[in-house]
């Protein structure tokens, strides 16, 4: 509570005066609180509810002008990285689309290995995507055939 409580006073100060940090551009008109913790933190559906309850219940990041609050580990934090350094997304955006999906409630980890197996991955990553699959695949149907092999052997059918 003591972090989201600084994040909210530092936002406030922010919004009264940003120039300090954005060098006198248009003030801002929305705020995305973010958490980074340098441990894991197990943060699932129950955890986000008590998360947010506890928010709620103390006033802090409330305001309209603020998104709800995003607790990234560092692994998600690389994750970030990799996808906004890519090209393939901006943070803000990625953090938006994290807050209205359906595993919002759910870490951004989540979140982000589904958003970058289905919004494309580098043509060497693809590359060596379908490599693997190819070889998932083969493996599988040489299995399945002798499996099938197998089964009709000990039990042959009558024709």
């Amino acid at each position: 509570m003591k972090k989201a409580e600084q994040l909210e006073a530092t936002l406030i100060r922010l919004r009264e005066n940003e120039s300090p940090l954005t060098g006198g551009r248009e003030p801002c008109q929305l705020f995305v609180p973010i958490l980074v913790i340098s441990e894991g933190f197990p943060l699932g559906p129950v955890t986000r509810a008590v998360i947010n309850d506890r928010l709620r219940r103390a006033g802090v990041l409330q305001d309209e002008q603020f998104q709800p609050l995003h607790i990234l580990g560092m692994n998600e934090l690389e994750l970030l990285e990799q996808a906004v350094t890519t090209g393939r997304a901006n943070l803000v955006d990625l953090l938006n689309a994290h807050a209205r999906s359906t595993l919002a409630p759910m870490n951004l980890r989540e979140f982000l290995v589904d958003y970058l197996a289905n919004h494309g991955r580098s043509a060497r990553q693809m590359r060596l995507w379908r490599k693997a699959l190819d070889v998932t695949n083969a493996h599988i149907k040489s299995t399945a055939r002798t499996m099938a092999s197998t089964s009709d052997r000990h039990h042959p059918t009558d024709h």
